[in-house]
């Protein structure tokens, strides 16, 4: 069951509607997304497990592939996505991965309102995971390039 959303949208890249449905395409993936991100709100995290989740999560896989799909292409999704504060949040993404929910669960552990907690939580996460991408990502994907270069004459034939 989990594996079908990914298969989904993996067989609906290979589709390629024509590049003139991409602006469409891209703002309906965009609009689909918004309310499955509601539709879950709605659900809760305890109803999270109902029927309507694994629905969700495939509409969810054909957004994506509907979005990825329009922003192969240039256009004002494509500009949109393209800004520069988006761009930054793609840098730190895996360190904002790695560390929201250890700020969340801290964060809430505080007795904050619920809707302030989870303001708090979003900018301690991004600037955390800012902090960490500086400081031990960033070093670490340079001292992988520097050891690759060194290594690759080794491992040439």
């Amino acid at each position: 069951p989990k594996a079908a959303p990914f298969l989904i949208a993996s067989l609906l890249l290979f589709v390629r509607p024509p590049s003139t449905w991409a602006a469409p395409i891209g703002w309906g993936a965009l609009v689909l997304l918004l309310a499955c991100t509601v539709a879950f709100r709605h659900l809760g995290i305890i109803r999270a497990l109902s029927p309507a989740a694994p629905w969700l999560s495939i509409a969810i896989s054909i957004a994506v592939a509907g979005l990825i799909h329009a922003l192969r292409q240039p256009g004002r999704l494509t500009a949109v996505f393209s800004a520069a504060p988006l761009v930054w949040i793609g840098e730190i993404s895996f360190s904002l991965y790695l560390l929201h929910l250890f700020v969340i669960r801290a964060v809430f552990r505080w007795g904050l309102d619920p809707t302030l907690a989870g303001w708090v939580a979003f900018a301690l996460s991004v600037a955390l995971a800012a902090c960490t991408y500086r400081l031990i990502e960033k070093p670490g994907i340079e001292a992988g390039r520097r050891l690759g270069r060194r290594w690759q004459p080794a491992l040439a034939p």
